[in-house]
This record gives C-alpha cells, structure tokens and sequence, in this order.
C-alpha cells in the first residue's frame, strides 16, 4: 500500500496515466489524500468566476483605460527633433541676428556649419534611438557626446587664431554664461518634442538633450561674438557643449530618481 508522499509526488508530476494500484488502496483509507486527489482531478475549465465578479472586474478596467497614440519610429522622432532644433535656432538668429559671421573667413565658416551640420544629424539621430523602444544604437550616447566636444576644441584650434588679445578669457568667461543662458530653454524645447518616447536611462537622454540646446547655443554665439580666437572660442563657446550635457545629464538623473 502506499503512502502520502508517494500520492503527493504522483500528483505533482502531473501523471496523466493510470494511477498504481498501491496508491488508490492508499485513497481509500487515507482523508486527506482522498480529498487532495478529488480537489487536483477538477478540470481547469470548470472553475468559472461568477459573472458579477467577472462584470465588476470589467468595469472597473474600462473606466481605467484612455485612448492613447503610438510612439513614433525612429526616423519620425530623428526628422521631429532635427526640425525643431532647426526652428529654435533659426528664431534665435532671427532675433539676435549674426553680425559676427563677417568675421570669419571661408574655411572657418565652412568647418563651422559642416561640423554643426554632422553634430546636429548625430544628436537627432542619438536621441531617436533612444525614445523607440527596440531601436539600435549604431553608436554609443556616451562616446558620441565625448567626440562632439572634442571635435569642436580640434576645430577652434586648428581653424582659428592663437593670438589672445586682452580680456580674451574674461570674455570667454561671458560667453559661457550667456551660452548657458541660451542652451536651458532651448533644450527644454527640445525635450517637449521627444517627451513622449521610452528612454532607456532618463540621465543619458538628458545629457543628449542638453547637448543638442548647447549646440544651438554655440551657433548663437559663433555667429554673434566678434573675438573669433581660439582660446576664447575653446573656452567660451566649447565650454558650453561641456555644461549643457552635464546639466542635461543631472537633470534626467534626478528626474529617473524622483521616479523610481
């Protein structure tokens, strides 16, 4: 004759065959072996809700739910950010105008918009990824962003001047601050046109995103400060892409904390 375990043990292996004959002996003495084999025997099917519980549960479900829109795929969350970054900038120029481009020759205007240019495309396209759930990455966010600031420091080296004139750092020094000024609400406006999406990591967006309202404000400032010098523009103008991305960065942190 068996005994429990060896009922409990058939049971949890879910035979589907013949049950041994030691173990139905076994069921006829034993309650509460009886009892569990009558309780597991019950097709799944049988055991039904009752309908007020099921229509309650429905109800309750319905009131619930919101009519919502898809997220959009990469390429219109790359167009929508490059767009918007392209209609901030333009407004800016608009308003503040660009007295300074005179003061650049051929070469440097055209490593400056070329540069500009790429970094925009990149940022966009950095960004997209990042808010479509299931995009790859062709690059890192981290890398990208480290290559863009050191891209713009070669090219401010490389493309203009190294003759400092007085007061070229205080200045530098200003151009930051204002360049900061620039880049918050214009990354903030940026923000409002990916902030439906589904980031991976809130803090590695806001670092794009603050990177992309610097770069805005870098044209701003390259085409309206006058003291076109390398170690002003490295230190003014560069500076900022340096702020934006790490005031990018502590505010998507501090927003993923907050959530968590």
């Amino acid at each position: 004759m068996g005994n429990c375990r060896q009922l409990d043990e058939f049971l949890d292996r879910g035979s589907s065959g013949a049950m041994p004959e030691a173990l139905r002996l076994h069921l006829v003495v034993c309650p509460r072996c009886r009892k569990l084999h009558k309780a597991m025997a019950v097709p799944e099917a049988e055991v039904v809700p009752p309908a007020p519980l099921v229509s309650r549960v429905a109800s309750h479900l319905a009131a619930d739910l919101k009519p919502v829109t898809p997220v959009a795929s990469s390429t219109m969350a790359f167009l929508r950010f490059l767009a918007v970054s392209l209609l901030v900038t333009a407004a800016l120029l608009g308003a503040l105008g660009m007295s300074a481009m005179k003061g650049m020759s051929a070469l440097q205007l055209a490593g400056f918009l070329l540069l500009t240019g790429l970094a925009a495309a990149a940022l966009a396209a950095t960004v997209s990824w990042q808010i479509s759930p299931g995009s790859r990455y062709r690059w890192s966010p981290a890398a990208m962003l480290g290559v863009l600031v050191g891209a713009f420091l070669l090219e401010f080296m490389l493309l203009f001047p190294w003759q400092a004139g007085e007061g070229s750092l205080v200045f530098g020094w200003k151009c930051a601050r204002a360049g900061v000024v620039f880049a918050i609400p214009s990354a903030f406006l940026l923000w409002l046109a990916v902030r439906r999406g589904e980031p991976p990591a809130l803090g590695t967006l806001g670092a794009t995103i603050g990177g992309a309202g610097a770069l805005i404000s870098l044209i701003v400032l390259q085409f309206n400060c006058s003291m076109h010098e390398a170690a002003h523009l490295s230190v003014g103008h560069a500076s900022v892409l340096g702020a934006g991305i790490g005031l990018g960065f502590l505010t998507g942190w501090a927003c993923e904390k907050l959530q968590a």
